[in-house]
């Protein structure tokens, strides 16, 4: 019951985030996120190692989405801390998404082929339904989808690696 509320949550924040930037509310896009990662970090047996996790995943966030906005290839809506970077709303998404590595997608950290290839596919489907949603657009969509594609078929794996490295246990404090 526990991963299933943990995917239904992680959806609802990537719509809270997605649509609130689309419609430009800023409120609804960051607080959501940040609400929903609080929540789990306030359940979870061990929030130092899941904070760590979650930080990890937004970095890596943080320098995948800005090389595709540096390369000309896709502009977010929304706030950010400086030109050429990703805005606050994705880095809400990248954080949420950790959230899930050790709950609802646990199942993949010892399948990272499939993790790669479920990165691969469903990474740029995210990205293209948030430009649907009026939330980001596209300059170059054909190589703009393939290097998102690119990107999640690397850091998937990657970060359920991460998630591996420090199970949120309680014997891990």
């Amino acid at each position: 019951m526990r991963k299933l509320l943990n995917f239904l949550v992680f959806q609802v924040g990537w719509v809270a985030a997605v649509w609130g930037t689309a419609l430009h509310a800023v409120e609804i896009s960051l607080v959501a996120p940040i609400l929903f990662v609080c929540l789990h970090l306030a359940q979870t047996p061990n929030s130092r190692a899941e904070s760590l996790l979650i930080l990890k995943c937004l970095c890596l966030g943080l320098i995948l989405d800005s090389a595709l906005i540096q390369a000309g290839l896709i502009g977010f809506e929304g706030h950010t801390l400086r030109p050429g970077l990703s805005p606050f709303w994705m880095w809400g998404l990248w954080a949420l998404f950790a959230t899930t590595l050790n709950e609802s997608m646990s199942w993949l950290q010892s399948r990272k082929r499939l993790a790669a290839l479920l990165g691969a596919l469903f990474g740029p489907l995210s990205y293209e339904a948030g430009v649907s949603l009026g939330a980001a657009t596209w300059t170059n969509q054909t190589l703009g989808l393939v290097l998102v594609g690119i990107g999640w078929l690397l850091a998937t794996p990657l970060m359920l690696f991460w998630a591996g490295q420090h199970p949120p246990t309680e014997s891990s404090t």
